[in-house]
């Protein structure tokens, strides 16, 4: 019996993010003296995707508390990237929502 490798294609992805960082940003209000960490006041816990085209560094984040959503945050000039549609084409194959803000 000859057993042979599943092969499966996967669709190449147009663009690739030059950079994907995970950032984690809070604050606590201050202490109230007995030495405990005051209160958390915010947490925002984000993917940062960093995408190079000829118009410049486009940026797209995705909070991973709503994992589900991605926004991309083109500059007004940008609008008209052409590279444009292969970020978002990126996203949408890792995301259920692609916004352009």
């Amino acid at each position: 019996m000859k057993t042979t490798a599943l092969e499966l294609e996967f669709p190449k992805d147009p663009i690739q993010p030059s950079t994907i960082q995970h950032g984690l940003d809070e604050a606590r209000h201050p202490s109230n003296g007995s030495g405990e960490p005051g209160t958390l006041e915010f947490c925002y816990n984000y993917l940062d995707y960093q995408f190079q085209t000829p118009s410049g560094a486009i940026h797209a984040r995705s909070y991973l508390d709503n994992i589900k959503r991605v926004t991309i945050h083109p500059r007004p000039e940008q609008m008209a990237e052409p590279l444009l549609e292969d970020i978002k084409a990126y996203l949408a194959r890792r995301y259920r929502f692609v916004r352009v803000e």
